[in-house]
Formats: structure tokens, sequence, C-alpha cells
């Protein structure tokens, strides 16, 4: 049988939420919540620090996706509501609506490259067109004191 050690925090009574509680009055609307959305509707400074309120989280028993562009982390979506839910109800604390909702915008796809001739075509193509600008060069003849 394992040992779970209950973590005293989430069964007191402070009136001020800790900053894993803020976060988790976000998730707990639904869906994913991007990190400006956090950040606008909690006034949460510690951006930085996201990524290790989310593990303090999910080591407490939240399902947390995490939706992503490449390598970056573009949203966080809470899985397990009701139960969140449960934990913030126990310490009196509800729900916080979100600031600057904004639907995500569609990332459009690009053609494939067939070739190597096209992608130099596309190349010149750029290069030529843009205007080049020459640097003012001023030259200096006496100095005085």
């Amino acid at each position: 049988m394992t040992y779970v050690r209950r973590d005293p925090s989430w069964e007191t009574k402070r009136k001020d939420a800790r900053r894993h509680e803020l976060i988790l009055q976000v998730l707990v609307n639904g869906g994913p919540i991007t990190k400006e959305q956090i950040e606008q509707t909690t006034q949460y400074e510690a951006m930085y620090r996201l990524s290790a309120v989310m593990w303090w989280l999910k080591r407490h028993g939240a399902v947390i996706r995490v939706h992503k562009e490449g390598r970056k982390v573009v949203a966080y979506e809470l899985m397990n509501i009701a139960e969140m839910t449960k934990m913030l109800d126990a310490r009196g604390l509800v729900a916080i609506p979100i600031k600057g909702k904004t639907k995500t915008k569609a990332v459009a796809k690009s053609k494939p490259v067939v070739s190597m001739d096209e992608l130099k075509a596309e190349a010149t193509e750029i290069t030529a067109s843009a205007p080049v600008v020459q640097p003012e060069v001023s030259e200096v003849t006496e100095i005085t004191e």
C-alpha cells in the first residue's frame, strides 16, 4: 500500500488565493486558455513560473492538456474540471471569468516545395523587388576645439 501525503494547503481557510489557486480558478472555466488570457485575467506577474504552477497542479490531481505550436506552449486546458471545482469549493473559491477571450487564428499551411529550382525562383523574386537603401556617409574634414 502506498502512502499519499496530504497537502494541508488545500484544507486551510486563507482568504487570499495562492498562485496555483489563481491559475486553477481561470482553468476551471474550461476549454483551451492562452497564456495571455491567464496573464490578463489574474494579473499574474511571474508568467515565467507558469510551468512550475502547472506542475504543482498536476502533482495534486489536475489533468492538464498542453496545446503547442511547434515547441512553444500556446494554451493550457483543464480536463478534470469537476474534481478541481470541488477542491476550489472546499477552499471557498470560485471560477474567475476570463478577460480578453479571443478566437485563435488558423495557421495557413504553405504549399510544399517540389524542387530546389522553385525555391530559388521564389528567392530571386523576393530579393529583386526589394529596394536598395544606401546609408548616408558624412566625411569629417576638420576638428575644432
